[in-house]
């Protein structure tokens, strides 16, 4: 029976962030997070039916939003305990949380970690004061440092640090120092992304009107050009275009996703993959509430992936990997001609310089790594 990951959606938070278009709510009432929890109980169990998935193995779990850690420990335990009466655990399940260090510290930590929890993923964004302002981070210095620090304290060997980069103002050394910043605290695991900005958020328009002010692309292409090469020197893996590693700490969880695995996804907006299916829960958090209550369906979107969509994504995916994807692991899965055509495009971007061909392995060059979305764009089309 094939391994199972579970994404847990959990929509609230201290304070939306300017940049931040995921589905939240800046709402700190316990009462409610419980009762989003219980209906959260209420779509595992009606998925496990609908899905035949009652006995399915879960290698990860990941509690994300939003801020997970408003939650109290004994919530978790009560999630992972609910769980365990479905699915059994992988041996080396890995149980990942994103933590906010406004809401956590060291001993909080440890008791996440007595709860069920062995991965986290801290929140930082930058260590610039005044770049946590502008982006609208609750945090500030003194909290990021003292969680940062009690990892080593209370020996927590599994765990990650967000930044970002390609800010208004930014400059390169100042991009530099929040690298160097990150390193004194020996993160297992580093996840570096650009800023990108929906429309929907408030940042998007000031963005529109002050474009000058943000890095311009061949700035951002300098910025991770250099991040590469500093985290390399610094012994961690490149394994995914925005995440670098140190030896055996990769993130389980996302190489379920850029590995085509089968995923269950709970709560509001949380999409899952199953059987070749895409579904997608509402994105209110009132018709999640109601329809759940009401015993319907929370899914607003469903849709079965033809074989030409599946092999174009697999290759997406898999390229955003170290690992890049093998022309004999299409071959045996996916029609010959679609396959040798898509193959054919990989061809021609190798030559480009874009992309590494190994025998029949095919991976991102350095140059294809800062142009990832165009040459993923061809490979879709």
């Amino acid at each position: 029976m094939k391994e199972l990951s579970l994404y847990f959606h959990f929509p609230f938070c201290l304070k939306r962030c300017r940049y931040c278009d995921f589905v939240s709510y800046p709402r700190r009432d316990r009462s409610f997070h419980l009762e989003y929890e219980k209906a959260v109980f209420q779509e595992i169990a009606w998925k496990v039916e609908e899905e035949s998935l009652r006995g399915r193995e879960l290698s990860t779990v990941y509690l994300g939003g939003g801020t997970p850690s408003l939650l109290f420990p004994e919530d978790v335990e009560r999630m992972l305990n609910y769980l365990q009466g479905f699915f059994t655990f992988s041996p080396s399940v890995e149980i990942t949380m994103e933590v906010n260090p406004e809401t956590v510290n060291g001993d909080k930590i440890k008791a996440f970690q007595e709860a069920g929890v062995n991965r986290f993923s801290v929140g930082v964004q930058s260590f610039n004061p005044r770049f946590l302002y502008f982006l609208g981070r609750s945090s500030s210095l003194g909290q990021i440092e003292n969680v940062l620090s009690s990892m080593e304290k209370i020996h927590c060997s599994s765990w990650s640090l967000d930044l970002l980069y390609s800010l208004p103002f930014q400059s390169l050394p100042e991009w530099q120092q929040d690298i160097e910043h990150a390193l004194i605290y020996h993160p297992p695991h580093l996840s570096i992304y650009n800023l990108t900005l929906s429309p929907v958020v408030p940042l998007y328009s000031f963005a529109r009107r002050h474009s000058r002010v943000f890095p311009s692309p061949d700035e951002e292409a300098l910025y991770f050009e250099w991040t590469m090469e500093k985290l390399e020197q610094e012994g961690y893996i490149h394994y995914e275009i925005s995440n670098f590693a140190q030896p055996g700490a990769e993130c389980s969880h996302n190489l379920t996703y850029w590995r085509g695995g089968e995923y269950l996804g709970v709560g509001v907006s949380a999409w899952s993959y199953l059987g070749g299916r895409r579904q997608k829960n509402t994105s209110s958090l009132k018709n999640y509430l109601r329809r759940l209550e009401e015993g319907k369906s929370p899914l607003t979107f469903q849709e079965e992936l033809e074989a030409h969509q599946k092999l174009a994504e697999d290759i997406m995916l898999r390229l955003r990997t170290k690992e890049g994807v093998q022309s004999s692991y299409l071959l045996t899965r996916y029609r010959r001609g679609e396959v040798e055509t898509k193959l054919k495009c990989l061809e021609y971007l190798s030559q480009e310089g874009f992309i590494i061909k190994e025998g029949e392995r095919f991976a991102l060059s350095k140059k294809g790594i800062l142009v990832a979305n165009q040459i993923f764009q061809e490979i879709l089309d």
